[in-house]
């Protein structure tokens, strides 16, 4: 181009030649070049052909063709854009259109859509399915084939009655609710449970209907309460929980009572005072018997009375191990009877008679009396007492008792006394103070110078026992009298065991001295 463009006559050669050919192309086409009109036929199906003329190398202008359910793609051979032949002959070429079937099922699902081309079948469209309705049809005429145009149906519904249920779980009643799917739903009033906040329903409730029955249950929070423990006046503890729970009471100890706080064990649903009572403790109270035990219930702090023991053959009862308290303490008691065998010497005809204690005491058991007119109680080198025993009562033990006791014991002791005794006999537990007939006594004692003598000293003067012996270290007498005896022998106003004078001489030695003392405090007061 740059050549041409200095060189002009050369372009001007070229244009020239340009035009040369084109002419020579119009020259060779089927008919040589010609200035009249020139044909174009279009051919379309389904209308009439249409001719349009022009004159030579016009340009063709030709609206597109409309083919209902088509779509025009152009023309066989295509179209020139000048007239340039006598007559040529073009046929429109078509494609079939697509259109849409759109189906709304009016299930929230939106709307589906099928491409269809026209004049295909359009299959039998599936009955649709949405809870809580029942299907009535589609709105909108479904054809058989598909029309040159879109085609829109809609599913109709007819709802369903639903019937929403409510469990309070515990608290009120309240009615079913039968409503179309769909509907606006009126909630009902919250319900009320003791004890307990209402905080909503489960599943959470709609606005409207759901589209299946439905059984809504009640969501409750506890409440919590408190509970205040009194022991009277006095606030022990506040207790803060939660409704229907077990409380759990403070721990109180009170000897021979235990707490008692009442029927009420779990939380109640309003804020209480609880006071405590307090229950005297209640225990067992066990005598083991040869027949059987004796039990029994006692309360704290009331009065014990064991029975009787009964009887052991061969034995006497001792007492109780442990030893009765006269009241029940705080907790259950068992107790067991000590026995003692009673000791028996003597044989043949003496057997059984002599009953041998230890100590001070001989004790029997009565029932092993039974059948004796004549006993001897005693204790081997000491004493022994001969005596009927009809008097006693049958009853626990018959206790024997002979000791030697103090001489300041008795103001009234005569003189020669070498030995005060006191003799005493209780019948189940029971003191007496005389036998219906005199026993026989022998006590041992050592020699003395005089005749022998026993006094009984029941009163303010000693009365002579009956006849009184003295034989191998042994006094021997009678008496029905239990109390103080004096054992002695007689002796010259100089001797003996002269038990006033020697209190009046004491009495006077005492009074020297005190006057002594204050006359030598004197003294030295004036020093």
């Amino acid at each position: 181009m740059v050549i041409l463009s200095r060189n002009p006559d050369r372009l001007l050669l070229l244009c020239i030649v340009v035009a040369a050919l084109v002419l020579l192309v119009f020259i060779e086409s089927d008919d040589a070049y010609s200035t009249g009109d020139c044909t174009i036929i279009l051919q379309s199906e389904g209308e009439s052909d249409r001719i349009i003329t022009g004159d030579f190398g016009k340009t063709v202008s030709v609206e597109d063709p409309v083919r209902e359910g088509y779509d025009f793609v152009g023309w066989s051979p295509e179209l020139p854009s000048v007239f340039y032949q006598s007559e040529s002959t073009h046929v429109a070429q078509w494609e079939l259109k697509y259109y849409s079937l759109i189906i709304d099922k009016m299930d929230g699902t939106g709307q589906s859509i099928r491409y269809i081309q026209y004049t295909d079948p359009i299959d039998p469209l599936d009955v649709p399915f949405r809870e809580g309705y029942v299907f009535d049809g589609w709105f909108g005429i479904v054809p058989s084939t598909m029309p040159a145009h879109d085609v829109i149906v809609t599913a109709t519904w007819i709802p369903l009655e639903i019937r929403i249920s409510f469990n309070t779980a515990g608290g009120n009643n309240i009615d079913d609710i039968v409503q179309e799917t769909d509907s606006v739903l009126v909630l009902p009033s919250d319900p009320v449970k003791e004890g307990f906040t209402f905080t909503g329903w489960s599943p959470v409730m709609p606005t409207k209907m759901p589209p299946r029955d439905t059984t809504y249950t009640a969501i409750w929070q506890r409440n919590s309460y408190s509970v205040s423990c009194y022991d009277g006046g006095v606030l022990i503890r506040t207790i803060v929980d939660e409704y229907e729970t077990s409380i759990d009471y403070p721990i109180l100890e009170k000897e021979g009572y235990h707490p008692d706080w009442g029927p009420i064990t779990t939380v109640p649903a309003e804020n209480i005072s609880v006071y405590v009572n307090w229950v005297i403790n209640q225990h067992s109270l066990s005598f083991v018997l040869p027949g059987g035990n004796v039990d029994s219930i006692h309360e704290y702090d009331s009065r014990i009375t064991a029975p009787s023991p009964g009887h052991r053959e061969g034995y006497y009862f001792e007492g109780w191990n442990p030893a009765v308290p006269d009241f029940m303490p705080d907790r259950d008691l068992t107790f067991e009877p000590v026995w003692r065998p009673t000791v028996k010497s003597g044989e043949g005809a003496d057997a059984g008679r002599f009953i041998t204690g230890s100590g001070d005491s001989v004790i029997v058991a009565p029932l092993d009396l039974k059948g004796y007119d004549r006993v001897t109680f005693g204790v081997e080198g000491r004493w022994a007492v001969t005596f009927d025993p009809s008097f006693a009562s049958g009853e626990g033990n018959l206790r024997m008792t002979l000791k030697e006791v103090s001489a300041e014991d008795r103001s009234n002791i005569p003189r020669g006394t070498k030995a005060l005794y006191l003799i005493e006999i209780e019948d189940n537990g029971k003191r007496i103070t005389s036998v219906p007939s005199p026993m026989e006594i022998g006590i041992e004692m050592d020699p003395g110078k005089g005749d022998p003598f026993v006094s009984i000293m029941e009163g303010d003067d000693p009365v002579p026992a009956g006849e009184v012996a003295y034989s191998d270290g042994k006094v021997s007498f009678s008496t029905s009298s239990l109390t103080y005896m004096a054992a002695g022998f007689t002796v010259p106003d100089d001797e003996g065991f002269p038990a006033m004078p020697t209190a009046v001489a004491i009495a006077a030695i005492v009074a020297v001295a005190a006057i002594a003392s204050v006359v030598l405090f004197r003294r030295e007061r004036k020093v």
